[in-house]
């Protein structure tokens, strides 16, 4: 391990040293490995290259050192960035899909194996680098490799991909960097975490009238995102009601888990705008809280079936949401202040003129909250609110930047810490997040609303 040092720290820094390929990681981790060793006539220049590296590698090996733990210090920096640059060079011809930066914040995050890691606030082909140098330099932990947390940044990229464990490119690079081994075992790791998040639980209350509660729970499990399996739970048209039922649907999912051989980890709670304001399902208590062991995400009930008014809400929130994958550091979030929400009328013509083209936040409660949140939820895919009556002071809207990668998944983790103890040396601004409620629609929802769709097009009745 080469040290351990908090991204934000480290960011101060700025990589001004002409022509090197190095980021300021890895010049920061070079200079520290050759100051006491007399770095400025090692190396007289930049690193322009991985020769310039193996020639410095060449030269600390054959010269006997009054410092000899200080020699094998600078040897190890050195194989560290030598496996840098092996792995960007991977990456710049990467065979799968092309590589963003959300894509690289994700696998980031994977690779770090820390919930909530500050990541790299650079973008785009800086980003690519200096994630690399943060992995092999900074993140490896005790009793890990100093290669493990790039085999698992490589294998999270390589099964977005759906690339074969033994393609030739993989095989190659993990051998370049000794980490044949961690490769194969972070393949293994993100096998067991897709059967992790194979099943999911949609429970739908679309059947309910003027916004109240509904007499029906529509359900359907999905594997890999298709239905396997569906079922109607009648119900009273109560809070108690709906939430004993809904415990039912969760039994029978359970046990349809079980014959699949997965287990049911997320459970996607489909309500009206009013509902969705008022009710924490994440709560429901049959005994243990329905949050303590699934994660609960919270979808808009209107968007599975729009009405023709609404037709086109679908399609934008697909667009909005590739764009908001497409680059930029933080949270992709439009905050709205009391100003913005005053009159809903207003807020209206904004958001049919195109803007807030982002998710939306916000900072506070607004009057007519339900008319708010229905105009809001129709032009954007994910709306976040506070879930109590105080506003959102900045630490929150910092910490929604640092787990942006996380969501929805996070909030979960977040609530589930809330429930507990909560001594103070465990703050790491999660607990901000408890602070917040969200509706959150993915491509994975919208999808699973245009089959929805077109099934009741085709005459099929879930009412």
């Amino acid at each position: 391990m080469f040290g351990e040092r908090l991204w934000l720290a480290r960011n101060a820094l700025r990589h001004d040293r002409c022509g090197s390929v190095l980021g300021p990681t890895g010049t920061e981790e070079l200079d520290r490995a050759l100051q006491p060793l007399g770095g400025a006539e090692l190396l007289a220049g930049s690193v322009t290259g991985p020769d310039v590296l193996e020639r410095l590698r060449g030269t600390l090996r054959a010269t006997s050192s009054a410092c000899p733990s200080e020699q094998s210090w600078a040897l190890r920096v050195l194989d560290g960035l030598l496996d840098c640059l092996r792995t960007i060079e991977l990456l710049m011809s990467w065979p799968g899909r092309p590589l963003t930066s959300e894509r690289l914040r994700r696998a980031t995050a994977v690779g770090s194996g820390r919930s909530g890691t500050p990541l790299p606030d650079t973008a785009g082909t800086e980003l690519l680098r200096d994630a690399v140098e943060y992995l092999r330099m900074r993140a490896p932990r005790v009793g890990e490799t100093g290669t493990t947390p790039l085999a698992r940044f490589v294998a999270a990229l390589a099964a977005e991909d759906q690339l074969a464990r033994d393609d030739a490119r993989l095989t190659a690079w993990a051998h370049s960097v000794r980490a044949a081994v961690e490769l194969s075992d972070a393949f293994d790791a993100q096998r067991q975490q897709h059967t992790r998040s194979r099943l999911r639980l949609v429970v739908s209350l679309h059947s309910a009238v003027a916004d109240d509660w509904p007499e029906t729970l529509e359900t359907w499990l999905l594997d890999r995102g298709e239905v396997h399996a569906h079922q109607s739970f009648d119900c009273t048209p109560d809070q108690a009601g709906v939430e004993q039922r809904l415990a039912g649907a969760l039994r029978w999912a359970s046990r349809r888990a079980k014959e699949v051989g997965a287990p049911l980890q997320r459970v996607e709670i489909a309500a009206s705008a009013a509902l969705l304001l008022r009710w924490r399902p994440e709560e429901i208590d049959f005994g243990e809280r329905l949050g303590v062991a699934h994660d609960v995400v919270l979808r808009w009930s209107e968007r599975l079936c729009p009405p023709d008014h609404l037709w086109w809400i679908n399609d934008r929130a697909r667009e909005r949401l590739e764009a908001m994958s497409e680059g930029g550091t933080g949270a992709p979030v439009d905050w709205l202040g009391e100003p913005e929400t005053v009159r809903t009328q207003e807020l209206s013509e904004r958001l049919r003129h195109g803007a807030y083209q982002r998710a939306v936040a916000l900072g506070h409660r607004p009057p007519r909250f339900e008319q708010v949140m229905e105009v809001l939820l129709a032009h954007a895919p994910i709306v976040l609110w506070p879930g109590g009556d105080r506003g959102v002071p900045d630490r929150y809207r910092n910490s929604l930047d640092r787990f942006w990668h996380l969501l929805p998944t996070e909030f979960s983790e977040a609530y589930r810490r809330s429930w507990g103890p909560k001594p103070p040396a465990q703050a790491d601004g999660r607990e901000h997040l408890a602070e917040l409620r969200s509706v959150w629609h993915d491509p994975e929802w919208l999808d699973f609303c245009d089959w929805f769709e077109q099934c009741a097009m085709d005459g099929e009745n879930f009412a």
